[in-house]
């Protein structure tokens, strides 16, 4: 449950040692002053009888703040039994505040009702779609509900919800290794989960990307980086900054292991920058590396002809009228030439 009975504390101006007066017995207030005093001190138990004899007043029964500290008093106590049906009822009253619903979900995951949390909890991140720890509880439920694939993505929609996301990180790196046995995913968010951590964390964390690659680092480095590579160039094309994208990619030109992801985002920023030259390099080594089709053709031929260097374009344009899905436009620029 969130550290949130410190953050409530301070809230109340009360002044809890005052006298009562007489409406103060009349209404039960002196139960509640009294109750408030208990729980500051973190006297949860004491706190509790108080707070029942201030709610046992009919105008008291829906005061939100003496059913939300009372909730907490016995979920302090490890007594969600007793507790449950105050968190209910203030979940009823005011099931849109973020703590009373948070509180009220970890009532049910303590009740082992993990459907029902996992229900409260979307119906949280529905309102707060920008409250961080709810995507990390809501995985959490979801994969003890055989739901990993839903878990991680909550666990992706939280990484941008924070500068340093080391719990997303940490449990998408766990769930790929001891679920799926994925070492190179799971490497993958643990060497994110590396780049984020304090000083002092980084050591047990290189331990354990260590143990997951084995002998095979290099690998496992290489996919890292080119996987990276890939997302921050794709995020700087969303944003339509196709300078950043390029010099990104560029970086990654001699990794090991290119893919036609890589290749296709380099040619597709190096065109939109009219880098005609380096689009041809990218189309050039597709071909080297086996990616071959007749669309690769048809755009390398575009692209000479873009450089004026028409022989080469009506080179690939014939080699483009063997592949059907490609063929018309190859014979229509060959015609053209």
């Amino acid at each position: 449950m969130r550290k949130i009975i410190v953050v409530l504390i301070v809230v109340f101006g009360l002044n809890l040692y005052a006298g009562f007066n007489l409406s103060d017995l009349t209404n039960g207030k002196k139960y509640f002053k009294k109750a408030e005093r208990f729980f500051n001190a973190g006297n949860y138990k004491q706190a509790i009888p108080n707070y029942l004899k201030f709610l046992s007043k009919k105008k008291n029964k829906k005061n939100v703040t003496a059913l939300y500290h009372l909730s907490i008093c016995f979920m302090e106590l490890n007594d969600p039994q007793d507790g449950f049906k105050y968190a209910q009822n203030l979940y009823k009253l005011k099931g849109t505040k973020l703590d009373y619903a948070v509180l009220y979900a970890e009532y049910l995951v303590q009740l082992k009702r993990l459907k029902d949390a996992i229900k409260v909890y979307k119906g949280i991140v529905t309102i707060y779609p920008e409250d961080y720890l709810s995507y990390i509880r809501l995985g959490e439920l979801l994969v003890n509900n055989g739901r990993l694939k839903e878990a991680r993505s909550m666990w992706l929609k939280a990484v941008p919800l924070k500068e340093k996301p080391t719990e997303a990180y940490a449990l998408l790196s766990e769930s790929y290794l001891n679920v799926e046995k994925n070492k190179l995913m799971a490497y993958y968010y643990a060497r994110k989960l590396y780049d984020i951590s304090s000083p002092e964390k980084k050591e047990e964390i290189q331990g354990m990307l260590n143990e997951i690659a084995g002998d095979f680092k290099e690998d496992f480095e290489n996919f890292y980086l080119l996987k990276t590579c890939k997302e921050q160039a794709k995020q700087y094309i969303l944003e339509k900054d196709y300078k950043d994208a390029f010099k990104v990619l560029s970086r990654c030109e001699n990794l090991n292991n290119i893919d036609r992801e890589y290749l296709m985002l380099f040619v597709e920023v190096s065109k939109k920058l009219k880098k005609w030259g380096k689009a041809v390099d990218v189309y050039t080594k597709c071909l080297a590396l086996g990616f071959e089709d007749g669309e690769i053709y048809l755009e390398l031929g575009k692209c000479y002809l873009k450089l004026g260097n028409k022989p080469m374009a009506e080179a690939n344009f014939k080699l483009a009228l063997k592949y059907d899905k490609v063929k018309d436009d190859a014979l229509k620029l060959l015609n053209s030439i």
